[in-house]
């Protein structure tokens, strides 16, 4: 996975990066949320473990932009924390859109499941993603099931939904099969 550590200590950045490289990930570092919503926008990013507290943007601005950059693959966010510790700091971290709260100093072994944790999230939800784009169709018939598990023909299914209009003919093989009296070129 690639993970976007975004601290503007940078021997704490230099510590979280050790550890993600030791959980078996790719680690992209930068010292300022700006910087790091460039590097997010023109890389593909899986894991971004950010500070709080940081000139300029914070920590939960950062989360907040990142969330509404329009859909790609789940990004799973981690905030960090060495002073905002609070239930009340928890709370606005989870409304920004985190989807983990740690504070430092950060335990290696603890942030290293973390990344597990988040690993095995971002699969899961690629996957579920994936799966949304697949169309149950009859391998007999080919009608299509919709969500209230109702068959419909394959062209209505795709007219409702993609919003497209067909146009028939007759491939050769159909051609060759029920009309063997013409001769297909």
């Amino acid at each position: 996975m690639n993970v976007l550590v975004i601290d503007d200590n940078s021997a704490f950045s230099a510590l979280l990066e050790e550890i993600v490289i030791a959980a078996g990930h790719r680690a992209m570092v930068e010292n300022s949320g700006e910087r790091a919503l460039l590097r997010y926008k023109t890389r593909h990013v899986d894991i971004v473990i950010c500070d709080w507290s940081m000139p300029g943007m914070t920590g939960l601005d950062v989360c907040r932009e990142i969330r509404a950059i329009p859909v790609r693959d789940y990004t799973y966010f981690i905030i960090l924390t060495g002073e905002k510790t609070n239930r009340k700091n928890y709370l606005d971290a989870m409304k920004a859109g985190a989807d983990d709260f740690l504070t430092k100093p950060i335990d290696t072994e603890a942030m290293m499941c973390r990344l597990a944790v988040a690993e095995r999230i971002c699969r899961t939800t690629n996957r579920l993603t994936q799966l949304e784009h697949l169309i149950p169709i009859c391998s007999h018939c080919h009608r299509i099931r919709r969500n209230d598990n109702v068959y419909e023909q394959m062209q209505e299914y795709v007219s409702r939904y993609y919003k497209v209009a067909f146009s028939h003919g007759i491939c050769p093989d159909c051609v060759k099969k029920y009309y063997p009296e013409i001769e297909c070129r």
